[in-house]
């Protein structure tokens, strides 16, 4: 069976989109005289986003007939097929994806939002190697 991978950079048009937008603010309220707490907590959000922009770690998701492997630059997790009792794909309300892998021990493992692909994708390719999928739609708590 093939290895499915996929790979998505955090560099992207509304990342930097959002930090322009943050910036322009943060310059806005340095012009009319903030108080320089303020102007500190919205300088804040920006300085992350534009350190995640620079680092850019890259989202990896690779499944082949053993093993799911993951990870986006902080943190490398590899588990076998075997050890997954099953992974549930979740639509939240505001439409973003979850990806929550249970293993047989109980233990839950959330997939980090940078490695996961589309839903539909993931369920086909994880289905072909006898992982059972549960779909979720909508939660609230995920």
């Amino acid at each position: 069976m093939n290895t499915y991978s996929y790979e998505q950079p955090a560099r992207s048009r509304s990342g930097w989109t959002w930090l322009g937008v943050s910036l322009v603010f943060w310059l806005f309220l340095g012009l009319v005289s903030a108080h320089w707490l303020l102007i500190i907590a919205f300088a804040i959000p920006p300085a992350l986003t534009g350190w995640e922009l620079w680092t850019n770690p890259v989202g990896r998701l690779a499944l082949d007939s053993k093993t799911l492997s993951f990870g986006n630059g902080r943190q490398t997790r590899e588990i076998a097929l075997a050890d997954i009792k099953r992974v549930r794909l979740i639509r939240r309300m505001d439409l973003s994806s979850l990806v929550t892998i249970v293993l047989q021990d109980g233990r839950k493992l959330r997939l980090p939002a940078n490695c996961t692909p589309s839903g539909d994708r993931l369920e086909a390719e994880l289905t072909a190697r006898d992982v059972k999928v549960d779909r979720i739609l909508f939660s609230l708590t995920g």
